[in-house]
């Protein structure tokens, strides 16, 4: 229904002569387009609750100083909580040092007690804790956003690799305590500033991984890109030249000083480097993926649960890769019955998902051209996605 409402334009003015998809703009183009956004919703809502039913209906309330981060969780985690710190935050707060200088994951968990300055472990057992999850987010100045709330974040983060990594049962486990608010961190910022964007928060798993799984869908639908991209001709029509496209690679692994862990498995699967994710302008030349690990350990990346890469890189579509993408796009969608199933248990102010996903498929396939236009509805169809402003009208 979605790509019936889209054709392929190897030449659009309001792209700077770039190829992508565009409306159609048919007779019935609003209606079916709010009704895939229904539907899809509808989709992913009843299989969140099916994921739910396979979890406890209810857990032993935790006292505050339980560790509710298992041995075994915390091993598994580890390697992904190495990658962030050691990456994003080097000494930031006086009050509470998140970064690290350490080169190798360590091999044993943190043993060291709360108050002891000589822990330098990535994952310190005091964040294990329950207490260090009952911390609330705090509205904090410009500049100031570490030192007010960055305790609080240590652990948003803890939960984000939690996520990535499927350990819902850790997740329900904690936020099954009433003390328990992260309602103010599913879509966030550094500071409230006009100059800031809103780019910290849990919602950049829900939409990452959004944006992957309706792009990458829809571009199967249009083999002609597909079967072009093999014959290497140096023409538009292949997919990895859509702005559609480069859109998704470049929205999906972006760097942030602050917080990447939401593109961790995105670059696994695409292949993408730190710094190689700030050069995404023209993906035509492929890129040679990472060397494996010197030291003989599985890679950061390896351990996230996702499929470990393209076995021909930069070409998700090419036939030697169908296979990791059916994983990668299987991942996608279970991103996203995670991030709603977390709405359900803590309340994320979530309600803006059909104004996220109706949004994302304006993106898809608006068009400058048209007068601005995205998507027009003719017709008398009624759906909840039509109490938005991002609708299509």
């Amino acid at each position: 229904m979605l790509v019936s409402n889209l054709q392929y334009d190897p030449q659009i003015a309001c792209k700077n002569g770039r190829s992508n998809l565009k409306f159609r703009f048919q007779h019935n183009q609003g209606e079916s387009l709010n009704y895939f956004v229904d539907s899809l919703i509808r989709a992913i809502n009843a299989q969140a609750d099916e994921l739910r039913r396979t979890f406890p209906k209810n857990y032993k309330l935790p006292s505050s100083d339980d560790v509710v981060i298992s041995d075994e969780v915390a091993m598994k985690i580890l390697p992904l909580v190495h990658a962030w710190r050691s990456h994003c935050w080097n000494g930031i707060s006086g009050k509470h040092e998140m970064g690290i200088t350490n080169d190798a994951v360590e091999s044993e968990l943190c043993s060291h007690a709360e108050h002891d300055k000589d822990c330098k472990c990535a994952l310190p057992l005091k964040e294990r804790k329950m207490a260090a999850f009952l911390r609330q987010y705090e509205e904090n100045d410009c500049y100031c956003f570490m030192q007010v709330n960055g305790e609080a974040f240590f652990n948003l983060e803890i939960t984000k690799t939690l996520l990535i990594q499927g350990e819902i049962d850790t997740i329900l486990n904690i936020f099954s305590h009433p003390d328990v608010d992260y309602s103010e961190w599913w879509n966030q910022a550094e500071c409230h500033c006009n100059a800031c964007e809103f780019n910290i928060g849990l919602d950049q798993i829900y939409n990452m991984a959004l944006r992957s799984y309706i792009t990458l869908n829809a571009l199967l639908h249009f083999p002609q890109l597909c079967d072009h991209a093999l014959s290497h001709s140096e023409d538009a029509n292949d997919y990895r030249q859509l702005v559609a496209y480069q859109k998704m690679v470049r929205e999906t692994t972006k760097t942030n000083p602050t917080t990447e862990v939401a593109t961790y498995p995105h670059r696994q699967f695409l292949g993408i480097t730190q710094a190689q994710s700030y050069e995404l302008t023209n993906l035509r030349e492929p890129r040679t993926p990472e060397e494996p690990a010197k030291s003989g350990k599985p890679s950061i990346l390896e351990v996230v649960g996702v499929p470990r890469g393209l076995a021909v890189p930069d070409h998700p579509f090419h036939p030697d890769n169908l296979d990791e993408l059916q994983l990668y796009l299987e991942y996608c969608w279970k991103l996203m019955l995670r991030c709603v199933l977390l709405d359900r248990v803590q309340d994320l102010s979530f309600g803006d998902e059909i104004d996220t996903i109706t949004k994302l498929v304006n993106d898809l396939g608006s068009c400058g051209c048209c007068g601005g236009m995205s998507a027009v509805r003719y017709g008398r169809y009624r759906a909840p996605s039509q109490r938005w402003m991002h609708r299509f009208v």
